[in-house]
Order: structure tokens, then sequence, then C-alpha cells
């Protein structure tokens, strides 16, 4: 499998009959508009203003030159029901850094962007438990938005990591900021992709999601005892695509569909995410809980908002979040890049330079 941009380039060096493992298609990282701000700037630290549509500097680092044709290794990591998979790229010794997807995507979502990192960490992006290559849950248990803290503990373990960074993509910029501010020990930094917060829920209304949820449960217990509904590959991707709503470029789609669907004998394509994953929560936390939790962050923080990307709740509620970040952080950034949901899968040079200078740079004093 080759993962990464130059789809173009690749057909026309493979019609020249150049093979596969000596293509290298070039990024070229045109300038975009992008805005970066701190809101309430702390002593010391330098407000970014990228809106004039200026790249900002990288020292050392030559994104137009990256070879997006890195190698990269299949990777598992057992747990109780089976096991977690994953796919890393660069040093196995270098600093780790651990990507998490997006609700119903898999790790395939990095494949683009994760080329683009230096040699010197180890992205290691994972399909969390019900996702792509990964394990399912038993028969007739339920997945909880919380296990996935678990999880994360889990491939900790497994791994030995004293500490990581993490990387996340909606779903998983939730569990990366939970998961950061609940163990700050564990993590040095925090980028979250086009999520601003996790979803925070009306204690009113909690118990009519609850008894959804559970009606929910039984429908969908009764799809998953007979077979996955199969579908050709063109099919399918329509499918993928229509769900996604505009958000995934039919490349991308491609993508995603490589350890999202599994090929039948007779040829034809069904979705490997477990429908489970559709159930609703039981258990709903509220926005005062999320933001008492989510000031606990106390590590460097970015969000990369996609200006196309979706506000999932009132934008008065972001900014009140936005400005308990900047408190709690010592180092905390919002940057507004142009793109849509999956901004860091169907255009990742325009984010790639934003998540290299932040992980790149020093750790701050008594963390």
């Amino acid at each position: 499998m080759i993962a990464g941009n130059g789809s173009i380039v690749l057909k026309l060096l493979s019609r020249k009959g150049v093979p596969n493992s000596l293509i290298k298609p070039i990024c070229t990282l045109k300038k975009f508009t992008c805005l970066a701000y701190l809101r309430k700037p702390k002593p010391g630290l330098k407000v970014m203003d990228h809106s004039n549509g200026e790249m900002p500097q990288i020292e050392d680092l030559d994104l137009k030159a990256t070879s997006l044709l890195k190698d990269w290794k299949e990777v598992s990591i057992p747990v109780p029901w089976g096991t977690i998979a994953g796919k890393a790229w660069g040093n196995p010794c270098g600093y780790p850094v651990l990507g998490l997807h997006g609700w119903q995507d898999n790790a395939g979502t990095f494949d683009r962007l994760a080329p683009l990192l230096p040699d010197k960490f180890y992205f290691l992006a994972v399909d969390l438990p019900g996702h792509g290559l990964s394990s399912h849950y038993p028969p007739g248990m339920t997945y909880a938005f919380q296990d996935m803290l678990l999880h994360v503990k889990f491939i900790f373990n497994h791994l030995q990591w004293k500490k990581c960074s993490l990387v996340g993509h909606s779903m998983g910029g939730a569990v990366s900021m939970m998961f950061g501010a609940l163990m700050p020990t564990l993590v040095d930094k925090i980028i979250s992709i086009d999520l601003v917060k996790p979803m925070g829920y009306d204690t009113k209304i909690h118990p009519d999601k609850t008894l959804r949820a559970i009606s929910s449960y039984f429908d969908i217990l009764k799809k998953t005892e007979g077979k996955p509904p199969c579908y050709t590959y063109d099919e399918a991707k329509r499918r993928l695509l229509v769900a996604n709503a505009g958000s995934i470029t039919p490349e991308s789609a491609d993508v995603l569909m490589v350890r999202g669907t599994r090929k039948t004998e007779e040829g034809l394509y069904y979705f490997s995410r477990d429908l489970r994953q559709t159930i609703p929560g039981l258990v709903s936390v509220n926005n005062d809980s999320l933001k008492e939790l989510l000031s606990r962050i106390r590590v460097p923080f970015m969000i990369i908002k996609g200006t196309q990307g979706p506000l999932y709740e009132p934008e008065e509620l972001y900014n009140d979040f936005i400005n308990t970040y900047n408190e709690s952080s010592p180092r905390f950034e919002y940057v507004k890049v142009d793109g849509t949901h999956h901004l860091h899968l169907n255009t990742p040079e325009r984010v790639a330079s934003h998540i290299i200078r932040f992980l790149d740079a020093p750790p701050l004093a008594g963390l």
C-alpha cells in the first residue's frame, strides 16, 4: 500500500515503468489564509498572525521536498477482547506521537499527514476499537465514549511509553483533550483537529436521551444478527461520500476505505466498522462537568479549526471553552485553516506546518 498525495505524479511515473518503490512525489506547499491567535496573551508568548497568507517559517524543515511515500508498518496491540490495530511512521526510537481518528473513520485518516512529519517523531495512528482493522467488542456489549480513555491507556501500557504527544481529529480530539486533562504526566502536548470541545448535553434532556439509547440498542442489535449489507466498490464509496456530506474528497474516500471496508468472495464490499458505534451513549456529560475537566489541561494545547468545518454547538459556548483553555494551558493556540472537517486528510500540507512547529517546540520548563 502506498499512502500519500501525488496521485497524478504517481500515475505518470508508473506509466514510464518506474517501480513504485522509487517514486517519490513531492508536496508543493501552497500559500493559504490562516489565522492563529491567543486569547489573553501570556507574558513571553508571541501572538501569531498569518492572515496575510504567508506560511510560518520552520527551521531545518523543507516541506516542499518531503517525500510522501515514507515506509510505514502495521502495528497490533493486544487487549482483552482482541487487538487494537494501527500503522506507524518514522523512527521507532523517536519521540512518540499518537494519532486518534474521528467517529466511524480509521487510522487511514492520517495517511497523508503522517508522512509529512520528520522522522524524529514516531507517529502511531490506531484504529479505535470497533473501527478499521481493530477488534469489535464482544457480542451484546455497547461502546461508551469514556471507554476510549481506557483504550489509550492500553496502548501506553503495551508500548511502555512514559510520555507522548496526542494528535486527534474530531472524536479523537475529544479523547486527546480528556486524556491529557486526566493524565498530564503522560502527555506533553495536545493537538485537536477541527474540534473545539467534546459534545456536552443539557441535564434536562439526559433522561430522554438515555431512553432513546436503550431503544436504539435493541434496534441495532437486531441488525447485527445478520450479514452486513454489501455493495460494489463504487456504491460503497458513494455512500461514504454522502454520509460525510462534502467533508471528504473522492480521493480521501479511497484512503478511508482501505481499512474501513472488507471484500467478500463475490467481489463486493461491506463496511467493517461496528454498527454498535451508532448507538447513543447511555451516559452523557454536561458542559459544566466538561469545563471542570478540561480546565485541568496543563500542557501546551493547539486547536486547528477548518473554516468550513461544522459547529456542533453555539459559538458562544466554544468561546467560553477557548477562554478556559487559554487560562489553564501554559501555551494555547487556536489556528484557523481553510478546509473542511477532514482538512488534514484532504489538504494535509495546510496543517502540517502548524503541527510540526508545535510538536517541534521545546518543552516548557516544569513540564
